[in-house]
């Protein structure tokens, strides 16, 4: 009987061709906070519903004032929090001259 290893990465690029960005979005925006809530622990879910959050202000068909600056305070948050959970060496800040 054949032992067949996969490893994350592979995992994860198997996944970026099975579903397209539509529906990565519709997961985010409509199932992942409910789903994972029993799963993720408290700080863990807290952080992916300011991702949520944000992210689904900004993608509404048009936005107010208020909710622009709602997105930008979870957003905020969330890339506050980011060395927190994924820690500094994963944190990735774009050199000035590459973005222009």
């Amino acid at each position: 009987m054949p032992l067949v290893f996969f490893s994350i990465k592979y995992l994860f690029r198997f996944f970026e061709f099975l579903f397209p960005a539509s529906e990565k979005r519709t997961f985010l925006l409509y199932y992942a906070t409910p789903l994972l809530s029993s799963y993720l622990p408290t700080d863990h879910h807290f952080f992916l519903m300011l991702l949520t959050g944000g992210i689904s202000r900004l993608l509404k068909q048009s936005i107010s004032q208020e909710e622009l600056h709602e997105a930008h305070a979870y957003l905020k948050l969330f890339t506050a929090q980011a060395p927190v959970f994924y820690g500094k060496q994963y944190m990735v800040i774009p050199n000035r001259d590459q973005t222009t």
